[in-house]
């Protein structure tokens, strides 16, 4: 589904962060954001989701508005740079709670934490930083969203977590 930005605005109180901002993102594409931080990469990516409104300008995903349309957002999945997770929930936990939102493919989640070596059953609190961020990128990808987009990707990744999620993508 292709992407559209049209001068889009955001500020933070008196801070601009996102000062008429265009991007065209095609259908299929692997596309990064680069930036020093506090560049309004998050911001961004948190307004591309619909979790965000831009202060003015427009966002499209597939033709249609982003902001409150339900059936966009079904399509997408926005997986931030540090995500919320309760302190005894499991990956097989936080997987039942994105089944009631998305289409999700139990198999490919099984596959993506015996790839990434994951304890399904194991309280997501007792993994290390990386770990999480792939009990986290597992999700994402048995959501099999139209859009994925990812904050800080690679955080807290190993060379071959990352070698696995890059394969994923592709």
């Amino acid at each position: 589904m292709k992407i559209i930005c049209k001068g889009v605005r955001k500020s933070y109180g008196e801070k601009p962060v996102l000062n008429d901002m265009h991007l065209a993102v095609e259908s299929g594409s692997i596309f990064g954001l680069v930036g020093i931080n506090g560049a309004g990469k998050s911001t961004l990516l948190r307004i591309l989701a619909g979790v965000l409104r831009a202060d003015c300008g427009d966002v499209e995903i597939g033709g249609e508005a982003v902001y409150e349309n339900e059936g966009i957002k079904r399509g997408v999945f926005f997986l931030p740079d540090d995500p919320f997770y309760t302190m005894h929930v499991s990956a097989n936990g936080v997987a039942a709670l994105y089944r009631t939102f998305y289409d999700f493919d139990e198999s490919a989640f099984l596959e993506y934490l015996t790839k990434f070596d994951l304890e399904a059953e194991k309280p997501i609190r007792n993994f290390s930083k990386g770990m999480r961020r792939q009990v986290f990128v597992a999700l994402a990808l048995a959501c099999r969203p139209k859009v994925l987009l990812l904050d800080e990707a690679f955080d807290g990744l190993d060379p071959l977590a990352r070698l696995n999620l890059k394969r994923s993508l592709a």
